[in-house]
């Protein structure tokens, strides 16, 4: 689900914006600041393409052939992240990571 797909249907007053700290990678499971009850468990976030490792084309300057590149760059232990709450709380979208 992309994040255009989230917002559309939904009612703003139910949006908000909190922060949380990665307490697994994998499977990804990130903990609410300031709320030691609301574990956020990978089944209810959506995660955006620049916070997972992927492969990508490129090309490179003076060269001809085009190359693949890995991109590794998926959310690790620790890190803290903001996260947009929407559907009431029963969803979370990753928005990106702090600092």
């Amino acid at each position: 689900m992309s994040l255009k797909e989230a917002i559309q249907g939904m009612d703003v007053s139910e949006l908000s914006v909190i922060r949380g700290k990665v307490t697994s990678s994998a499977p990804l499971k990130i903990q609410a600041a300031n709320d030691d009850k609301l574990l956020i468990h990978d089944r209810l976030i959506c995660l955006p393409r620049h916070l997972t490792s992927y492969t990508a084309n490129c090309s490179i300057s003076g060269v001809t052939d085009s190359a693949t590149i890995r991109i590794n760059n998926s959310l690790q232990t620790g890190e803290s992240v903001f996260i947009l709450s929407f559907n009431h709380g029963k969803k979370y979208y990753i928005l990106d990571r702090e600092g």
